[in-house]
Parts: structure tokens; sequence; C-alpha cells
């Protein structure tokens, strides 16, 4: 009889199955009922294996131990179920304890104090249920053996180098492909912008050589069609042209150049028109070559003037109403100059401001703009703006300069750019001497804007860095850079590789093979959906034919995900070079110490813990059902196109019929009879998008948003009597909307849509429910602000100056007489909430503030009018 504690060889991975066939009279021995177990088991496993894949189904998560002293030695598995290589299903049907301490302490070499621990799971199957043998085998065993099997678990560990285990996510490399190449005869690109909305793209060359052919003009301006780049239309440009940029949200292209020989600034353009017509409708005049950065929320336009640093702003509507009046004098009406303190000088062709390069950005939101200033080493090589206090405080705007001690004392930063959530800045440097890297550094800035925390630990690599885009997914950085043969290339640098964890940069970062460009390269524009770059170059040899600069135009793609389902035919999953079956479920870093630290989740970990990761090196294997809700979830969104925007405001009417246009809505006509259903008509052209809608916003406050007022220095006796609860607007709002119309002033009174609650206990009838009720104090008076004066760190204002009689007003605060607020007996410790109903406090273009206080920061802005404002204090 055969031992049934043995291994009964079901395969794994293909093999040919063979089942049992039944007949009368066939002798059945235990041999034939465990064929028949082992036929159904293989299958399942082998489709478990090669539809599923090995990895987490559900659950399995591993978390820290409840108890404190316990965290260095115990960590819990939480239920779950989980396939291996096998397609063998590991079942974890209840809590467990892991004695990860114990196994660590098993492993036949210790792990280095480098090392990072992987924490897997197999299956293990055990005997149970022994039952009595009542026929005694051939070798005349007899006794008892299991009756059953039970199919278990075990878990072990592993130590590994750091960086020797590979993440788990699937491995992309972007793919680049060479479309063509815009060739700009006797020429040296300049500008290049993609308007995305009617799909032109917008080329600006430098003429070389004129003293040879003195009829060429000093530039010329190109608009190809981005489907094919078919050239739509050339116009002459001015001199010496430098930035070119075209506004998502008006109908402006921007050129900076010297115009008529001798006028410096910003030639404007009608998108709509300039095919037509090739002259600009006017010049904003400055006195320098500008660098140009347009918001993509609001249209405002920014220009850097790159010799003397100071910066200029404009916004949207000034520009729309200058145009209208005919684009008269040297400009429409903007703020600045600011003082940025930009110190690199233009002596050198390879600066990044000559060249191109991204060192004048704007966020994506539009609030913050970054100046990168090559020639500053450390603080100060990255300046920030606030363009909501530019247009605040004009020339008295406040330019930062965080704080980058840890940057190399030779390191300089050639090109920045705004992440797509515009929290965190990649920044491309280089360092000047022997070796001199490259690298991409990824930083967070602090919300006062004075320091720069590295995220991450960078990536490394040996090159001459020209320029960066960064694709929309943050998935991958792409650096234009100068190669030791003088061919410019652009390489794609893993941003996930430079993000991950540690000290040293990664040197690996670099993926795929790069794209070389022929020529001397300038700068690279990537299209907004970043599936097109456009890469420039200077002819490398001007005295031999052709003679010419280039745009080459490269297609990219960020993974070639069909490669995923052509890989199928390349062979079957098996368990080759897998661990007996193991699947890793948890990845400790640090835990290889001695003594070994606590060890604690994600986001909870002190100083010195060692933190589980659950995800990064967990192999999943879902099910079709989380498949079908993550498919659902794509089509929800939008894949092809992106997650939609905001909806914009309604169009106005159609204008009368004569000119083509479509006219005023009729009354509606009689009901017809009902007609057959014909085929569907073909689809309509896309309407013209909706015009963004520039919202007034609070800027700055006086307290700070939850937070106590000793912990920023403020006295709550001077906040409620002497400077107030007030809140300051980016655009001037008509007083009569917040203040009553009882008032005797126009600019002070009380107010029922800008309030401060206080907190009190309330009786609710049972003591282990006590109640909370929040009253308005109603002795505090508001009052109009004509002025107000910031103070340091957040948007904070530290005193203001009142105008009762101001109709229109730059802000608003509640104000309340020294005797009645030593009646109101404020402890330390209360709460306070403040209450502002922003459709009341309207511009003087007749639109509502914009007061949504989103994730409690300034300026708010949630990007529609109106909204509750509320925010909180303790005194």
């Amino acid at each position: 009889m055969s031992d049934t504690t043995k291994d009964t060889c079901i395969p794994c991975g293909l093999h040919q199955p063979k089942r049992n066939t039944y007949f009368d009279g066939k002798l059945l021995l235990a041999r034939d009922f465990q064929d028949e177990q082992s036929y159904h088991i293989g299958k399942r496993q082998l489709l478990n294996a090669q539809l599923h894949g090995a990895g987490t189904v559900c659950g399995l998560r591993i978390v820290e131990h409840p108890s404190p002293d316990c965290r260095d030695r115990f960590v819990v598995l939480e239920p779950g179920l989980a396939l291996d290589c096998c397609g063998r299903e590991i079942i974890v049907p209840e809590r467990t304890l892991v004695r990860i301490k114990d196994l660590v302490d098993a492993l036949d070499t210790a792990p280095g104090t480098e090392d990072d621990i992987f924490l897997a799971i197999r299956r293990c199957d055990e005997p149970g249920e022994l039952a009595p043998v009542i026929l005694s085998d051939c070798d005349g065993t007899g006794g008892q053996l299991p009756g059953r099997i039970v199919e278990g678990f075990e878990m072990v560990v592993e130590a590994r180098p750091k960086g020797a285990v590979q993440p788990v996510e699937t491995p992309l490399t972007p793919d680049f492909n060479w479309r063509h190449t815009l060739n700009l005869h006797r020429q040296s690109p300049r500008g290049v912008s993609v308007d995305e909305d009617e799909a032109f793209l917008y080329v600006t060359g430098m003429t070389l050589g004129l003293a040879e052919e003195d009829d060429a003009p000093d530039s010329r301006v190109y608009v190809y069609r981005r489907e094919n780049h078919d050239l739509v239309t050339a116009l002459d440009g001015p001199g010496n042209p430098g930035d070119l940029k075209v506004s998502p949200i008006g109908d402006q292209v921007y050129l900076s150049g010297t115009w008529d020989g001798e006028v410096a600034g910003i030639g404007v353009y009608e998108k709509s028109e300039i095919r037509q017509n090739a002259d600009p409708l006017g010049i904003i005049a400055l006195e320098d070559p500008v660098r140009l950065a347009v918001s993509p929320r609001n249209g405002a336009l920014y220009a850097l003037e790159t010799v003397s640093g100071r910066l200029h702003g404009w916004s949207q509507d000034s520009i729309d109403a200058w145009i209208a009046d005919g684009a008269p004098g040297s400009g429409p009406t903007g703020v600045g100059p600011v003082e940025t303190g930009f110190t690199a000088p233009l002596g050198t062709a390879d600066h990044p401001a000559y060249r191109g390069a991204a060192m004048f950005e704007i966020s994506g939101d539009g609030k913050h703009l970054l100046i990168a200033d090559r020639a500053i080493a450390r603080t100060g090589a990255i300046k920030v703006l606030d363009t909501t206090t530019l247009f605040a405080r004009g020339e008295n705007a406040e330019v930062f300069a965080p704080d980058l001690s840890f940057l190399a004392a030779k390191e300089q930063v050639m090109a920045v750019k705004w992440s797509s959530d515009n929290t965190l800045v990649y920044a491309l440097t280089r360092t000047t001497g022997t070796g001199s890297p490259t690298d991409l550094r990824r930083l967070e800035l602090s919300q006062d804007m004075t320091t720069f925390v590295p995220r991450g630990r960078g990536a490394r690599w040996q090159g001459q860095p020209l320029d960066l885009a960064l694709a929309p997914t943050e998935r991958w950085a792409y650096v234009l850079q100068q190669t030791a043969n003088t061919d410019p290339e652009v390489v794609a640098i893993s941003v996930e590789a430079a993000t991950a964890a540690g000290d040293t940069p990664d040197a690996n970062a670099l993926a795929g093979e790069a794209q070389s460009i022929a020529g001397n390269g300038r700068f690279a524009r990537l299209s907004a959906r970043g599936d097109t770059l456009y890469v420039t170059a200077d002819d490398q040899d001007p005295e031999s034919n052709p003679d010419r600069g280039l745009v080459a135009v490269v297609d990219i793609r960020e993974a070639d995900c069909g490669a995923h389902f052509r890989q199928i035919i390349d062979g079957c999953a098996t368990c080759e070079g897998d661990d007996d079956g193991r699947v890793v479920l948890a990845h400790i870093e640090g835990y290889a110490g001695d003594p070994p630290p606590d060890i604690r989740d994600a986001g909870a970990n002190a100083e010195g813990d060692a933190v589980i990761d659950n995800l990064t090196y967990r192999p999943l294997a879902p099910s079709n059902a989380v498949l079908k809700e993550v498919v659902d979830c794509i089509l929800a969104q939008g894949v092809a196109e992106g997650p939609p925007g905001p909806r914009g405001e309604a169009g106005e009417d159609g204008a009368d019929g004569a000119d083509g246009q479509q006219g005023p809505k009729g009354d509606p006509g009689q009901q017809g009879p009902k007609g057959d259903t014909g085929p569907p008509g073909p689809k309509g052209d896309p309407g013209d998008p909706a015009p963004v809608v520039d919202y007034n916003q609070i800027v700055a406050v006086s307290w700070a948003h939850d937070r106590a007022l000793g912990d920023v220095g403020t006295d709550v006796d001077r906040l409620f009597t002497e400077v107030g609860i007030a809140v300051a607007f980016r655009h001037p709002v008509a007083v009569g909307g917040f203040i009553s119309g009882k008032s005797d002033l126009p600019g002070r009174g009380p107010s029922f849509v800008f309030e401060i609650l206080r907190s009190h206990p309330a009786q609710s009838g049972r003591s282990e429910f006590p109640l909370e009720c929040w009253c308005v104090i109603p002795q505090m008076i508001c009052e109009a602000i004509e002025d107000y004066q910031p103070g340091p760190g957040d948007p904070f204002i530290s005193d203001v100056q009142p105008n009762p009689d101001l109709d229109v007003a730059i802000g608003a605060r509640l104000i309340i007489d020294k005797e009645s607020f030593n009646s109101l007996g404020i402890d330390q410790g209360e709460r306070f909430r403040v209450r502002l109903r922003s459709e009341f406090f309207v511009d003087e273009k007749g639109l509502p503030a914009d007061g949504d206080h989103v994730g409690g920061k300034l300026p708010t802005g949630g990007g529609s009018g109106g909204g509750l404002f509320e925010s909180w204090f303790v005194s």
C-alpha cells in the first residue's frame, strides 16, 4: 500500500494529462484514486499558472505587531490567497504571527547591515487525521497513515544586497522614432511652441550670413500643421529672435526679439489671423532680450529680461483690452518690474537662456514661476516667485531663493520642470571639473518657499546636458545632451529609478537606446500629450552643404504595450529560476541590524525603524473582477484623451445670420409626425473650447490655518483688536457685497457673509456624548481694507490699513474693540472657525471670488466662482 504522505508527483508546468477510465469489473486500487485527484489538481494548477500567473490574489498584507514591545521580532500576516509559480493555491485563513527575527537568525548566511530582507510565503502540505492501516503493505507496513492532506503554508525570508532585486512592475522602455526633420535654410532655430488646441506648430529661426544676402529677413516664423508638418505660412520676424510662446487660453502668439532694428520687446500676433496678417498687432517694449512664460490656467504672460534680470507680467484681460484698443503705445498695462537677482550673462553661446533651455518655467496651475540661474551655486541657483503676489504687490513682490546647500560646490542648474501636480521640481544639473557628471534631481519646495528638500536619490550619468523635458506621466525625463563626438542625442531617464529611496544617485537610470540628432544641439520641446519631441540643432559645419539649422520631429511611445501580447509565443510561464515556489509578500528595508529595529507600517515609522513595503516587490495576480473594475475606471476617465477638465462657462449666443454665423435661437415649432429611424449622421466638428474665467482668489490671511496662534508668534489680543481677522484678495472687491446696507459707512458695518465662530460645549442630555456648538461672535464688525502688510512665512497679513469710506477694497477684516474683547473671556486653547461666502465678494468684472480652500492652502481656488471659504485656528 502506498504511503499517502509522499509526494504524489503532480506535474508543474506543461505536461501531458492522463485521466482514469472506468468499466465494470475494473479493480480499483489506491493508485487509481490518487491519479483521479492528481488529474484534476494538475489541470487546475496548470490553468492557474498560465491564465493568472504567480502572485497575490487578495489579502496577505504584512502589518506591524500591535504591541510596541514586539515590533523588533514579529510581524503579522493577514488572511488571503496567493498562487505560486506552479499554480498551487496558498491559502491563509486567519491572521498569523510571523517570527521574523527567528527566520532571519536561521539563515545559512547572516545578512549584512546593508542587505534588504524579503518576506515570502510558500505552499507546504502536511499530513492530517491518522487512520489505521487494515491491510499491510507488501513490505509488511502496518500501523497508521494520514487519512487527509492539509494544504498549509510556511513563511520564509531571504536577504539580498540592496538593489539586487528588481521591482515587480513590468519594465517599460521609451521608444524613440525619428519621423522627419524640418530644415531651416541658413538659419538657427530659436523658438518652438506647440498649439495643441489648433494643432499647429510654430517655429522661429534666426537668419545667418546676412552679409552675403542683404535682402534676407533677420528671422522667419514658420507655422506647420502638427499631423503632417506641412508648412502653412512663413512670416518675416524680428532681429535676434528669442523665445516663442503660444497662449493656451487667448488668441495670441508671442515672439521676443528686436523690432525695426531698435526696439527690444515682445511681438504679439493673433493666432486666428496669423496666416492672413504677417505683421504683429503690436509690440510690448522692453529693454533686454527676454524669455517668456504663459500661464496655462489664465493666459497671463510673463517676461524675464535676461540681462538685467527684471521680471514683468501681464494678465490676459489687459492684453485683450490693449489689442481691442488697437495695441497703442509700448504695451498693455502690466505689473513689475521685479528684480529677480538673475545674474547669468549671455556671453557664451551655450548659456541655457541663450540656447532656449527650460530655465524659465511656470507651474501647471499658473501659480509659481521658476528661474534657473546657472551662474549661482547652491542657494539661489533656482528662484521662485508666486504669481498671485506679483499681481497683488507689483514690483514689491518677493522673489524667493530656496536653500540648495546640498548641491555640490560646482553644480550648475541647467534646466527645471514642474511636476504635473505642481508640488515637485525636477532639476537638471551639471558639475564642472573632473568627471563632469550630470544629475537629475527631484525636489520638494517647502510651503514657505525657503527650502528645497530632495525627494529620492536622483540619477547620475556622464554627459553634457542641454535641456530637459518631462513626460506628462512623470515616468520618464527626456534629456537633450551633447556627446563626445559632438552629435547631440536625446536620452530617457527613469524617474522611478531616480526617485527611489537612498542617498547615492542611480547610475543605471538611463533607459533604452538614445536618439541621435545631427548638428549642435540647442533645446527640446515636448508636446502637451507627451507623444512628440521637437529637438533643435544648429549646423555643425556651416562651411559645408547643407547649410541649415533643423528641428527634428521625434515620436515617443513610453512603452510598446502590445509587446506583452506578442511575448505569448515566446513560451509558457515556468518555475525555472524561482526559489521553490515562494511568493514574495513584503520588502523590509533596514531590518538587518544588530540589534534589529522595530518593524513599522509605511507612513507610521519613526526615525530608525524598519518600514514594511507591501507593494514594490510583491507580484500580483488580480482576479478578472478586479481587472474589469480597472478597465471600467480607465474608460470612464477617457484614457485616450486624458481625464476631463472642469466644465467651462457657456458661450454667448451667435450673431445675426447675415455674416454666415448662427443666428439667435427661434421659437420651437410644432412637433411633426414620427418618421422612420434613419442611419446616424456624421459626427460634427468639435466646438470651440469654453473660455477659462480668471476668478478672483484669497491670497493672504492674518492667521495660520489649523494652527495655534502661539505657534506662529501671534497674540490673540492683537489679532482680534488691532489687526483683525483679515483676508486679502488678488483683485479688489466691491464693499457693498459683504457689508450690510444698514451701515452708516460704505466700508464699515455688520456682515452676514464674513463671520468668525467660537466653539462652546452644549448639553446633550447624556454625559458620555458631549456636544459642541459653534456660535457667531456678534460683537465683531467688518471693515474694508485699503492695503495690508505681508508677513514672513505662509501668505500672511501682519498689519492692515482699513478705510471705512471705500466702495472697492483689496480685502476685509473682522475687528472688535478692547472692552468687548475682554468681556469675551477667551482662554488659551479655544478653537475658532472663520467662514466667508465667496459669492458675495465680487470683483470689478462682476465675477465672484473662487473661495474653495483646497487643502488649507493659499491662494484659494477650485476652478469655479463662489464657494464657502472655511478655516480654523486655536487661541
